[in-house]
């Protein structure tokens, strides 16, 4: 059962591994080339009341598409670890039950 676990869990990570760094690369480029106005004075509150812009609206939804991916994209890795120890784990016990010479026996 570790073993079927482990093998689904490292094509699901892979999806979502795949999936994750392939769709923050255009959410980081548009964040390279508009990195928004510098804060004028050092209080934010000011800054945060004004009205926002459509720039500053299209800025707040690609931060949060890239942060959305990003969480998707260390999702997918934690899943292929998972998966692998799963997948070593099925392995090891399925040697175990058919070699059992190999385990030493505690007598």
């Amino acid at each position: 059962m570790l073993l079927v676990a482990g093998v689904l869990l490292i094509l699901f990570g892979v999806g979502n591994w795949a999936t994750g760094a392939v769709r923050t690369r255009p959410h980081a480029e548009y964040l390279r080339l508009h990195p928004g106005p510098k804060l004028r004075n050092q209080n934010l509150k000011a800054d945060l009341l004004e009205p926002p812009d459509d720039e500053r609206q299209e800025r707040d939804v690609a931060r949060a598409k890239l942060e959305f991916y990003q969480v998707v994209l260390s999702g997918g890795r934690f899943m292929v670890l998972l998966g692998s120890v799963c997948l070593i784990g099925g392995w090891v016990a399925h040697r175990v039950r058919r070699y059992p010479n190999l385990v030493p026996s505690g007598r």
